[in-house]
This record gives C-alpha cells, structure tokens and sequence, in this order.
C-alpha cells in the first residue's frame, strides 16, 4: 500500500526526533559551547569586579586613587614584564590596605604569567588569609576556591612541597564544602601518609589548641619536638598549650626554646 505525502512526513520526524533522543547525548553545537564557556567566564570576572566595587567604596580618597592609577598603568601596560611588575604592586597595595582577597587576585594574575610555583603558592596564601579574614560567605567561597586552584597548581609543579598540601588542607577547615571535618580528615590522612612530617604534626597541634583541646595537642607536639627538637614552632605551640593548662614548670621550659 502506498504511503500518502503526510505519512511519509510523519515517519521522518519520527526517525529524527528518534535519532535525537538516541544519539544526542551532546546535542549543542560548538556555537553554544562557546557561548556558555565565555559566560561562565563572565560571569567569573562579574564576580571579581563585584568585589572590587564593593570593597572599593570602603577606600580613602589617597587609597582609592593608588589603586585607580595603578589599574590604568596596568591596562595600558605593553609588555609582560610591565604587567608583571603592576600586577605586583597591586597585590602588594590591596595586601597592605587589609583586603587579601584582592591581593591573591592580582597575585594569581602574576601567576599565570609566571606559571612558577612560588607564584601560585603566593596567590593560595594571599586567598587563605582572605578566606581566614572574611565573614561574607560569598567572599569565603570565591576565596577559598580560588586559593584550593592556587595551591593545586604548585602541587602540580611539586609535588613533593608539603606546605602545598597543609594549606589546601586548611582551605577546607577554615572553608567546609561537604563536611565541617573535612579538612581535619585532609591533615589527618597526610600525616598518616607522612608521620614524620613536623609540619602536619604541628598545625594538627594548632587546630587542638584552637578547639581548646590542651592534651591532644600536647600529646602531638611531644612526637614533633621528638623528631626534631630544635623546631620553634612545636616548642612555641608547647609552651602555649602547657600555659593553657597552667602548667607553669613545663611552659617556662618549652617558651625558653620559642624564638617568637
């Protein structure tokens, strides 16, 4: 039996739209692609100038014109090292003026022109002070996020650095995603991996002593200064925890090791 014209259109929509449910697990066209990649990309630096906005209505008149000199030196900037430089003396300006946040921006700017580890490193530590300084959520998060980003990409040139590690650890703890202890777990599972790592040991003891626990901080620094008995910080961190238990005899003896 012969198909009319409007049975045979009905089948091919069928077969395509058939084909679209099967095969289209990616239906969108490079067009889209690209659309959504550049505003996820605006919506980005949408994110950064907000910031800026915000803090910059804070400023002083003297500290509110450095910073607009600068940024126009920085724009009008020819070279890379000229850029450098003025992304620099940015991050240096904000660090100073009290507003991390903007300070790890233009140092992860330095940063990726740079691509060196002690680059990324300072952009993550200028975020973590952000994220340590900040009570915003939306500022905690932007600065955290971009801080774990930092630190991955110094990890990513060392893998061996364990500051790297400590502090995207701590990104965690001062910044919870999923769980209030998942940046303990991070520090706790690196010093099961490095046991001998004085480092770990000691912000372990720090984070104790924050949470007012006296003897398990003790008990960690007392591995610590075993290992290596010299170590300012472990003896500092002692000398505290013992004062904070009013144990005179033995915070008098590890302070006289503490060189603040």
């Amino acid at each position: 039996m012969a198909l009319n014209k409007t049975q045979i259109t009905s089948i091919i929509v069928a077969i395509l739209a058939f084909s679209v449910l099967y095969f289209g697990c990616d239906t969108k066209t490079e067009d889209i692609k690209k659309e959504n990649q550049s505003r996820a990309l605006n919506m980005e630096a949408t994110s950064i100038q907000n910031i800026l906005l915000d803090i910059k209505k804070t400023l002083s008149t003297e500290q509110r014109s450095l910073v607009e000199a600068l940024n126009v030196e920085l724009n009008n900037a020819k070279t890379e090292n000229d850029r450098i430089s003025l992304n620099k003396r940015l991050s240096s300006v904000w660090y100073e003026i009290g507003h991390p946040i903007l300070a790890g921006h233009y140092a992860e700017e330095v940063a990726k022109i740079e691509e060196t580890e002690e680059g990324w490193s300072i952009a993550g530590t200028s975020y973590l002070l952000g994220v340590k300084s900040s009570n915003e959520k939306k500022l905690r998060d932007y600065a955290s996020s971009h801080a774990i980003s930092a630190f991955e990409a110094a990890m990513s040139i060392n893998p061996e650095n364990m500051d790297h590690k400590i502090n995207k650890a701590l990104c965690f703890v001062e910044n919870p995603v999923t769980s209030p202890m998942e940046g303990i777990m991070m520090l706790r599972k690196l010093n099961e991996d490095h046991p001998k790592s004085v480092k770990v040991i000691n912000q372990l003891a720090r984070l104790a002593i924050r949470t007012s626990q006296y003897d398990k901080a003790i008990e960690r620094l007392l591995v610590a200064v075993d290992i290596d008995s010299e170590n300012n910080t472990s003896n500092c961190l002692l000398a505290q925890a013992y004062e904070a238990k009013s144990d005179a005899v033995n915070a008098e003896k590890y302070a006289a090791k503490c060189i603040n």
